[in-house]
């Protein structure tokens, strides 16, 4: 049973872990994986956190070359890590971007990935600045070339979209009809379009 302040959940016998949707889930996990970030982040150049179950790494070096070694290491420790604690990773929706400073490295004219990066046996193209294809993080594009005025005109964008699907939700034109719309606003809602709106 999850209670805040007078309000409760209905009881439901649970021998690990709790109901997905619950917000408890969420401030559950956090903790759980909180020793992960603390020990990315402890290691030289790197920059580790989390949004939701997305976790990213920046990994900061003066060159590719410089960067290699880190690169490397990271996605091992990340691997032995989840192992040790039951957690899976998933290389198919892994994605990873280099950025440059300047604009006329040897690694900005890679604009199609032909430094792919092996993660966990899978192979993951290494997108660059300029690349046809961009990483995006939580739906939001990665690319420091992008305007103010594209960067707010792609959020206006998916916020209609996202607006639309939650009034097709709340006149049961489609699925999923949630038991608690707060919950539903909450994590779909207002955490993605917040979120958005900081990254631009």
């Amino acid at each position: 049973m999850t209670r805040v302040g007078n309000r409760h959940s209905d009881r439901r016998p649970m021998l690990r872990g709790v109901p997905q949707g619950v917000v408890l889930g969420t401030c559950l996990f956090s903790l759980y994986v909180h020793p992960l970030i603390t020990l990315l982040n402890g290691f030289a150049g790197v920059t580790a956190d989390m949004y939701a179950d997305g976790l990213f790494i920046v990994i900061k070096g003066r060159s590719w070359e410089d960067a290699i070694p880190t690169v490397k290491m990271v996605p091992k420790k990340l691997h032995s890590w989840s192992q040790e604690n039951g957690l899976a990773i998933s290389p198919s929706r892994c994605e990873a971007a280099c950025f440059t400073l300047s604009t006329h490295t040897e690694s900005d004219h890679d604009r199609e990935g032909k430094r792919p990066l092996v993660l966990f046996g899978c192979t993951i193209t290494v997108m660059t600045m300029g690349a046809s294809q961009t990483t995006n993080l939580l739906g939001i594009g990665l690319d420091p070339r992008m305007t103010l005025d594209l960067a707010a005109t792609k959020q206006c964008a998916a916020t209609s979209q996202r607006i639309s699907q939650l009034r097709c939700i709340a006149h049961k034109e489609a699925e999923p009809s949630p038991h608690d719309p707060r919950t539903l606003i909450i994590g779909y809602g207002v955490s993605n379009l917040l979120y958005g709106s900081k990254l631009i």
